[in-house]
């Protein structure tokens, strides 16, 4: 299976009823990758990349969460990622 680099900048802003908010961007070598799945394993929360491989996933729950991305041709990476209300995060995966 191929081995991809995904570029994944993770911002965590604070939301109404102590929800926060995912933001990033999955890219390999050749640029974003649009249609990518997205989502927090254990939940029903998680989404798709935009064209530009631009995502939002609202109402996650603050704490430790796996963070899971999919995509077709390439191998599934799972990362932890803590997530902390009022806090900013800038993560590059590869």
């Amino acid at each position: 299976m191929r081995h991809f680099f995904i570029l994944l900048s993770l911002l965590f802003s604070l939301k109404s009823f102590g929800q926060t908010v995912i933001t990033g961007t999955v890219a390999d070598e050749t640029g974003p990758l649009p249609g990518t799945n997205v989502f927090i394993e254990g939940t029903t929360i998680g989404t798709s990349t935009d064209l530009d491989g631009k995502f939002r996933i609202v109402g996650v729950p603050g704490g430790k969460q796996r963070v899971t991305f999919s995509f077709i041709g390439y191998e599934a990476l799972t990362m932890d990622v803590e997530v902390r209300q009022g806090t900013s995060d800038l993560c590059k995966v590869m």
